[in-house]
Formats: C-alpha cells, structure tokens, sequence
C-alpha cells in the first residue's frame, strides 16, 4: 500500500508538471487553447519566474508565508530593518516615554523620567560667542562629570542631553528683538533664505531645537519646509529669554567668556578668507547682520 500510494503521488506530480509544460508552450506558439488554457499558462510562467528569481525547485508545494520570507529582499531586509528598529525603539522609550518600560516591567525598570515635552526645566544652558571654547566646554561636562550635555542642540527627544546645552546660537534668546516689524522680516528672512551651506558654517539648523512642528523630513537637508521651520523657530526664540517666554526652560544660564585675543585668533581661522588679509567669510557676515540689524558690517 505504500508502494501505491507513493506511486500514486508521483503519477499526480508528473501530470501536473505536464499540463504546465503543455499550457506554457501553448501560449508560447500562439496555440489557441482557450481562455482557461490561456490562464493556467499565465499562472505558470508566473510561478517559473518566482522559482526562477528565488532559486527554489518548489514553488507550489510553499505557502504564501514560506515564499514571503524566502525572498532575497526580506531575508537581507531584516538585517536592517531590526538593528534599526532597536536602535530608534531604545532613543524612544528612554528620551520621550521612559513610563512604558515602568508600566511592562511593573515598577522593577525606572528610567530617568523624560524632559521633552515637558515643562521641567534642564540644569545649565551655557551660551557664548563663536570661538570661545564651547565643543571643549561641552565635552568636558560630558566626560568629567557625566551629564548629558549637547552642544549646539536642545532636542532632547532624539539626543541624550537632558541637563543642558553649550551653545553660542542659543543666545539669541537674550538678544534684543529688532524694533520693527521691517527690521524683524529682513533679519529672518536674511537666515533663514540662505543655503544650507551658510548654516552648516554657523551651527544653526531648526532641528537642533527638537522635532520639526511642520513635520519636515530629515532625509532633506534644507527645503522650503525647513525654511518655514526656520521662521517658526527664530519668532519663537528671539528675545524669550528676557521675557521667560521660551519652550525649552532652563534652570540656570551662564555666559562663557575667554581671553578676547584667543577667541578673535579662532574667529580669524574660522571666518576670514585668506588671513587678517583676506575677507570676512560671506555667511559670519549674514549671521551678523541679521542679529544686529542696526550694524553695517559691509
């Protein structure tokens, strides 16, 4: 029994094999064999392209899930698609919902409780002129004394730097705002319709201020979203320091000051084309003119 069933079996397959043999050179030669004809072939050279394109002998004795997950596509895809699930699920949960991990582990995991989107003010925002110092200043609260400290950055929900930031941007919090509404539209749009090669120059993109409220991409650099978000952003941060008006609070600010010869050598390298010679670098002189409109600095 067996033996015939077994024989059985492989007579079913050889039968199957032939009437797919048959179908697909029928439609091949122009044969006319009917619209059933017609659809068993296209069937067949469907699956021949599937086992063609996977490698696979069998491609009717798999199911739809088994011929999903063999395909090259997802068998590579997910040594991508994980790591980068893990590594946006960790910054998630840490930065923006830490109570998740309290609730799922039932009080035995608490997590440093989030800043973004809260009104809980950060310990220090240290702000000073370009060329002061500020990446050594940053890097030495982060290593020495272990706080989360950004610099050039207050998005705390994509970036450990729930204590503070070391900035010389920010201090447009505590700048004065233009006097008129013409000096106020000319100083923004001096910033923020620039090229994103001024910007990267000057350390200003709207994005270190946390997500985009316009929901810009970040696989584009700069577009005309991002100039909206740059608008938002400026309006939002101009002057709120001396008003206590700001999103992002801090518990106390602090002026970093350094010998003003050493910071004018560093502003010289940075921003002078060809030497105490040379010119002054066209985006120091956008930056400039735009917070001190009252200033010709051409």
């Amino acid at each position: 029994m067996p033996e015939k069933s077994g024989r059985s079996k492989r007579q079913k397959k050889e039968k199957r094999a032939a009437a797919d043999v048959e179908g697909t050179s029928g439609v091949a030669h122009g044969v006319p064999s009917g619209n059933a004809s017609q659809e068993s072939g296209s069937l067949a050279g469907f699956v021949n392209k599937i086992r063609s394109n996977m490698g696979i002998a069998k491609v009717e004795d798999m199911t739809m899930w088994e011929i999903l997950t063999s395909h090259p596509l997802v068998r590579v895809g997910k040594f991508i698609l994980i790591p980068y699930l893990i590594y946006t699920g960790n910054y998630y949960l840490r930065l923006q919902h830490p109570e998740y991990v309290s609730k799922v582990t039932g009080g035995l995991i608490k997590l440093r409780p989030a800043v973004h989107g809260t009104e809980t003010p950060r310990q220090v925002l240290i702000v000073a002129t370009p060329g002061s110092g500020t990446v050594q200043m940053a890097s030495e609260l982060r290593n020495k004394l272990s706080l989360e400290i950004g610099h050039e950055t207050t998005d705390a929900a994509w970036d450990f730097i729930r204590d503070g930031s070391v900035s010389w941007f920010h201090g447009i919090r505590f700048l004065t705002e233009p006097r008129s509404n013409e000096e106020r539209i000319e100083s923004l749009a001096k910033i923020c319709k620039s090229d994103i090669e001024v910007h990267s120059n000057m350390g200003f993109h709207p994005a270190m201020y946390g997500p985009p409220r316009n929901g810009c991409s970040d696989r584009s650099k700069w577009d005309e979203c991002w100039r909206s978000e740059c608008f938002v952003t400026l309006l939002k941060e101009w002057g709120c320091g001396a008003t206590d008006s700001c999103e992002i609070k801090f518990a106390r600010n602090i002026h970093q000051v350094r010998n003003p010869v050493n910071t004018l050598e560093s502003l010289v390298v940075k921003y002078c084309v060809g030497g105490l010679d040379g010119t002054v670098a066209q985006p120091f002189l956008t930056y400039a003119s735009a917070l001190f409109p009252r200033h010709n600095f051409y």
